[in-house]
């Protein structure tokens, strides 16, 4: 992290018309810094620390925690419960869960023994029968096995 009076200065100098290599020789502050700087891509780590302060003076624990009028939970105030719950219903939080799909959205094309193993590990008739690009997607009874001596890889 270098101290902020710096990255000004390498700003500065880069405003100025400095080169790079110069800045560098001038300041000590590697290039690719200086890069991160001039691209304006360089953590402003002293906004970031302003910020979590201001973040946790407003969840000030010294209070006892108190009951929320909206959900009516026990909680310290600003309740985050109804405003994690407000953020999801409009759309703008996600919780990160992956919703549970199927063969289809997942274009499985799987025969013979890993089929099988596909079904047994996520439960036989877990899945409505669904349909690929190239028809149907059967269970592992309705496909016939190879002919001795020929896999299901493709021939490329």
């Amino acid at each position: 992290m270098l101290d902020p009076k710096l990255v000004e200065t390498v700003r500065k100098l880069l405003a100025a018309g400095a080169t790079q290599r110069s800045v560098q020789r001038t300041t000590g502050v590697s290039r690719g810094r200086i890069i991160l700087i001039a691209k304006g891509e360089y953590p402003d780590y002293q906004a970031m620390r302003n910020l979590r302060r201001q973040r946790q003076k407003a969840f000030d624990r010294t209070q006892p925690a108190q009951k929320c009028a909206t959900c009516g939970n026990r909680v310290y105030l600003p309740c985050m419960i109804c405003r994690t719950r407000s953020a999801q219903a409009s759309g703008s939080l996600s919780l990160g869960i992956p919703d549970r799909q199927s063969p289809k959205s997942l274009q499985l094309a799987l025969h013979g023994k890993h089929r099988r193993r596909y079904e047994r590990l996520r439960g036989r008739n877990a899945w409505p029968t669904s349909t690929s690009p190239d028809g149907p997607i059967k269970s592992s009874e309705d496909i016939e096995p190879p002919p001795d001596g020929e896999s299901f890889d493709r021939k490329t």
